[in-house]
């Protein structure tokens, strides 16, 4: 088959290799693929000139640059019309820019190794990007970040060798260390050190919007226009943390609970919600019909016949959408993924390391016997029925969620029928069939959909040194040794290595020295994989190789 496009940034790739097809398997069109390309051409084009001139780039060709490389994360951009104007935006940018880089000469490169280490780098600048734009629509700027995208962005472009990809892959992780500060810098300077709080699943009856993403200035631009119009504000999926910020929850009460589970699970979610959803980051996935026509996008998402609010933040038409909509016309459970009326967020780590000592404490007198790295926002269904079998007695009543939902759900289309319950599929049933089954006292292996780049291999390396003498996943010290699956998952969908972790570090497949962890593991494997890509994919790479 001829391939139509070529994407590999994600976790969801076809096959775990790439999608080739007329679509990519998250919904995007071989022509919003093409579009990508040429913006990234673009972007690189331009970065090399801009970097040419000596300087940093000025704000306002920065912002330009983290726009390009944040449209083109996996669930943000579905509109192929929205990339090229763009991609026009940074030709008329920069007149002299000439030719733009052709991103065939990077899918393409004939050696896997170098291949794989610039993609790398472009997928952690995509993600990077992401966060740096959220920092600077807060007014935090790092001058120095803003050129190490440039000159990284250059060398994507450029002939390079392997070591020299190779250093600038560890810059890449240092540098995502400290967008992640500035990211940090700017959402507490503007509202607050985020603090523990009781988030609740319950939609009140009345009029509702649903915002998701993780833009916390289109929240606040959100909140304070509806202020005082009789519409309550819930947050979806990765909005969660909003509520732990008390200049958010505290200043604004209509900022009521949170709608619904993870980002993978909204079009069974938001099957005929009564109300608008707010689209302003990813995740967003391809629409139906049920609730197509109450989406509104803003910030760098597009999709396709979606109106879109633009850069002054004007939310009308939500808020009237809204109030056209009405809500439920009763108070409406939508339990969690564990079920319950409530969710707990906002342990941040000022929230954390105010009770060290306590924690500290409690590890050694054994009230604190496991922590649970969790590498991702999706609560993959496989890792939630493990948490179940290791403790049954926090889960003894796997549907006690269940019931919370009303028989029938308002404005029901399911041919004259109750809806479903948005979260009673397969992965639920199976658990009420099999919820005898226990095992207490083993430690959880920690499976990741959506998890940093190279979170696997972290996992892995801190295990081969906390139990060398021990195969990976063999659980605690103090619990009998159980066989671990001959090919440990490293990402979702299936990308998978087998063998033991060695004291220092390396994978040991058999193949003698040549198998030396980060060097003869082609990095596609743990790299491009696991994740969509967002800042994070390149922090836990930093920790790996300080």
């Amino acid at each position: 088959m001829d391939e139509q496009m070529f994407c590999f940034q994600c976790e969801q790739a076809a096959h775990c290799t790439a999608c080739t097809g007329k679509a990519g398997v998250c919904g995007k069109s071989a022509d919003t693929a093409a579009a990508q390309d040429r913006l990234t051409g673009a972007l690189i084009s331009y970065a090399s000139q801009l970097i040419g001139e000596g300087r940093a780039p000025a704000p306002e060709q920065a912002l330009l640059l983290m726009e390009g490389l944040f449209t083109t994360i996996t669930n943000v951009n579905f509109d192929p019309q929205t990339v090229d104007q763009l991609t026009e935006s940074i030709h008329a940018a920069c007149p002299g820019i000439g030719f733009d880089y052709d991103m065939a000469n990077l899918w393409h490169e004939p050696d896997e190794d170098i291949r794989s280490l610039k993609s790398f780098v472009l997928f952690s600048l995509r993600g990077m990007a992401a966060y740096n734009y959220h920092a600077r629509v807060l007014g935090r700027i790092d001058p120095e970040l803003d050129r190490f995208f440039c000159e990284a962005l250059q060398a994507v472009g450029s002939e390079c060798s392997i070591d020299t990809l190779w250093a600038l892959v560890q810059k890449t992780g240092k540098a995502s260390y400290r967008c992640m500060e500035l990211l940090d810098a700017a959402n507490t300077g503007a509202f607050g050190q985020p603090e523990p709080v009781e988030v609740p699943l319950v939609i009140e009856k009345g009029p509702f919007i649903v915002i998701s993403g993780h833009d916390l200035y289109d929240m606040k631009c959100l909140l304070e226009q509806t202020a005082g119009k009789g519409i309550h504000v819930y947050t979806h999926s990765e909005m969660l943390p909003a509520h732990g910020y008390p200049e958010l929850k505290q200043k604004y009460p209509h900022l009521k609970g949170n709608f619904g589970t993870a980002w993978q699970n909204q079009q069974r979610e938001f099957e005929d919600i009564p109300a608008p959803i707010l689209f302003t980051t990813n995740c967003i996935m391809p629409l139906r019909e049920s609730y197509a026509d109450r989406v509104f996008t803003t910030s760098v998402v597009s999709y396709p016949g979606v109106p879109h609010i633009g850069p002054e933040r004007d939310f009308s038409p939500v808020i009237a959408k809204a109030l056209e909509l009405g809500g439920y016309p009763e108070d409406t459970a939508m339990p969690g993924i564990n079920g319950g009326r409530s969710v707990v967020t906002g342990f941040a780590r000022s929230a954390v390391l105010s009770h060290a000592n306590e924690i500290v404490a409690a590890v050694k007198s054994g009230q604190i016997r496991h922590f649970f790295l969790v590498g991702g926002c999706d609560g993959i269904p496989p890792l939630l029925h493990r948490v179940r079998q290791a403790h049954p007695a926090r889960h003894r009543d796997p549907d006690a969620g269940l019931r919370q939902i009303p028989p029938e759900r308002p404005g029901s289309r399911h041919r004259g029928g109750p809806a479903p319950h948005p979260r009673c599929g397969p992965v639920q049933r199976r658990i009420q069939r099999h919820s005898d089954r226990a095992g207490a006292g083993r430690c959880v292996p920690v499976q990741r959909q959506r998890p940093a780049a190279l979170a696997g291999a972290l996992l892995v390396r801190a295990e081969g040194r906390l139990h060398p003498h021990r195969t990976a996943g063999a659980g605690h010290p103090e619990h009998p040794a159980r066989p671990y699956p001959a090919r440990l998952p490293l990402a979702g969908r299936g990308a998978r290595f087998a063998g033991k972790v060695q004291s220092d570090g390396r994978h040991d497949t058999g193949a003698g020295p040549e198998s030396d962890f980060g060097r003869r593991m082609n990095p596609f494997h743990l790299i491009i994989k696991p994740h969509k890509m967002r800042c994070d994919c390149a922090f836990t790479f930093g920790a790996t190789v300080a």
